[in-house]
């Protein structure tokens, strides 16, 4: 622990930025679970980041040093702002076009990666039990995440015909709630043009 203000100062410094980018990251992005060992190594590296990009505005320092006022805000927009805005420029950078035909993104499972694109598509879902049910997922539906994965709510069911295709959607539903314990496989499915609105 440290035994002095200094090595406070410097704990905060070198460590608070970096959880500040870990923690928004992994809300914008599917990450898998990291062990306590590692976190404050890769919180000293984020945070070292931050430092290096924001160390021209240390030189304001001794400038608002007699206001309490603006040192409050060089602290707040230093040790929580810039390291929040970081993770959400990455994850823009690493979602645009042009960055995902050159590299991969590196996501946690093909769970993860093929519902973080956030199409609007049919499903129809295999249960253990043989029955199969169909559903819409679009804006308003969900899917978990890692360590999450596989757990869905589809916003819309519909009625499976006998030769497997969609019927009409099911009267005053409200969508489903299932857990990947309770079925073995889902196919996907376009949402034709005309039926996207």
């Amino acid at each position: 622990m440290p035994q002095s203000l200094d090595q406070i100062e410097l704990l905060i410094v070198f460590a608070l930025p970096g959880l500040v980018s870990m923690q928004v990251y992994r809300l914008l992005m599917p990450a898998k679970e990291i062990s306590w060992s590692d976190v404050f190594l890769q919180a000293f590296f984020y945070s070292s980041f931050n430092l290096a990009i924001l160390f021209p505005i240390l030189f304001f320092y001794d400038k608002v040093r007699d206001s309490f006022l603006l040192i409050w805000l060089l602290l707040i927009l230093f040790l929580f702002i810039c390291p929040a805005l970081w993770p959400w420029l990455l994850t823009t950078i690493f979602r645009s076009k042009w960055i995902t035909k050159k590299i991969k993104i590196p996501y946690p499972s093909t769970w993860d990666y093929f519902f973080d694109s956030n199409d609007s598509l049919f499903m129809i879902v295999h249960l253990n039990e043989g029955d199969v049910i169909g559903g819409l997922w679009s804006d308003n539906s969900y899917a978990g995440s890692h360590p999450n994965d596989g757990d869905l709510y589809l916003e819309i069911l519909y009625n499976i015909k006998e030769d497997g295709t969609f019927g009409e959607p099911i009267p005053f539903s409200k969508g489903l709630l299932i857990r990947k314990s309770e079925y073995t496989h889902i196919e996907l499915f376009e949402v034709p043009e005309q039926n996207e609105e």
